[in-house]
Order: C-alpha cells, then structure tokens, then sequence
C-alpha cells in the first residue's frame, strides 16, 4: 500500500525531497541525489542506540544530513526547500502540531507536497484512547510545548501495557475485548512515567486519530489560519481492512 500512496517519482528526479525519521526503512530511495535525511540523531547514534534490536537492521540505517536539536527546519536546512517532504509515523510524536506543521510548510517549495503515514488508533496499540480534541492541539501550541505533557504520558502508560494487542487484523475482526479495569498497578505505571515528564523526554504518541478526526481537525487549523498546509482530501487513502494506518497528502 505504501509504495502505491507515496508519490516519490517523478519528485526525486527532478527537485530534492525530504523524508523525516526513516531510520532503516526509507521510502525515497538510498544514494540518490535528491534524498535527504532528517532525524533528532546522527547514523552513528541511531546505530548505537539500536544495535542489539532484533527489529531493526543495523546497516540498513540511512546516513542523515540534517541532526535536528530544536532550531526552525528552516535554520536547520540552511534554506533549502523541498517538493516532497515525507514523514511516517512521525507527526502523532511531535509535542506541538501546529508549529511542526508550520516548520514542515517553511521548507516546501510552493506548490509542494506533505505526505503522512498515521497511525488508526481504532486497530493499533492506541485504541482504549480518546480520540484528540482541538482543545489539546490548542494548549499544546499556547503552551509552546516542546515535550510530551504529563498527562499525556500518564494517559499512554495507562491505556497502552506492554501486553495490548497490536494486530490490525484482530481489531478489524473485532476479536480485541474493549473492557479495560485500571488497576494500581497500571496507575502506578503511569504515574511513574508522567512524574518522569516533568523533567525529561518520554517519547509518546501525543495525538491519536482516526482518518476523520484527523481531517476534520486540520480543517479548523486551516481555515482559522494556523497552518498553511491544507489536506488534499481526493489523494487521501482512508484505512484499509486489516491494516492500521491511513495516508494523507497536505499541500501549500
């Protein structure tokens, strides 16, 4: 599904293109000129970092040309623009959605395109939580968020034990019991990780979305002049059966 969503050719032959946190599975293609690497860490740090993960291929993992430490995309990429940015599984991490989405739309050439992988939260690990409200993308941008929120990890570490089940298939079948007990020790759990907040990074999903919520609310960033990047609704791909993720193209 993938290679027939993301638009990479023509792109690659004839501007450069930017895909965010590939890690070991990039979809615009190693060593060619056009493809760029952005990631919050060098090769030799992700290798380091993943060396005994049996999930990951060391090797595989790309050589990233821009090590991003918090400044604007913009400082970051010395001013240089891209046709195509690519991010998969990438925008449910980020703390603060509208300044992403406006750092993303500060490096895209005009007429260029965001195209996005996201999560369903009805058939993955994210399906005891509620769905995002505006309200929170709201306080996240007012607050000039650069972490996760305590409540946020709190509510991860409870809904998401390390035992849920992740098999789209299952959901989809409906064979994923929707009962859930918070007991202590799942309290105890997050509240650990939430305290752990205050003072450090606990990478999370920050946003959790169905295809629908999630156009509905980029509609309202949109149309309130938030963001400058509207979703092409006809080259949105809605989630398939058996699977757990939808792609979205957005567009300046």
């Amino acid at each position: 599904m993938r290679d027939t969503y993301f638009k990479i050719y023509p792109w690659i032959n004839n501007f450069k293109c930017l895909e965010i946190a590939p890690l070991n599975r990039p979809l615009l293609p190693k060593g060619h000129p056009n493809s760029r690497y952005l990631d919050l860490f060098s090769a030799d740090e992700l290798k380091a970092h993943f060396l005994n993960d049996p999930n990951i291929i060391n090797d595989d993992i790309v050589d990233v040309h821009y090590i991003h430490k918090g400044q604007p995309y913009k400082e970051l990429v010395c001013g240089e623009v891209f046709k195509l940015i690519i991010a998969s599984h990438v925008i449910e991490h980020v703390p603060n959605l509208i300044n992403w989405l406006n750092d993303i739309e500060s490096i895209l050439d005009d007429n260029g395109i965001l195209q996005l992988a996201i999560p369903d939260k009805r058939y993955c690990f994210d399906f005891r939580r509620r769905l995002t409200d505006i309200s929170d993308v709201m306080g996240a941008y007012l607050e000039n968020r650069e972490k996760p929120a305590p409540g946020i990890v709190y509510e991860h570490f409870l809904y998401v034990p390390n035992d849920i089940c992740n098999d789209p298939v299952k959901h989809h079948n409906g064979e994923v019991s929707q009962e859930f007990n918070i007991t202590k020790q799942y309290h105890d759990v997050a509240l650990h990780f939430a305290k752990e907040s205050l003072h450090k990074y606990i990478d999370t999903h920050c946003w959790v979305w169905t295809p629908e919520s999630f156009i509905k609310i980029m509609s309202i960033l949109y149309d309130n002049n938030l963001i400058k990047l509207k979703v092409v609704e006809e080259e949105t791909v809605l989630t398939k059966v058996n699977t757990y993720e939808f792609y979205i193209t957005m567009k300046k």
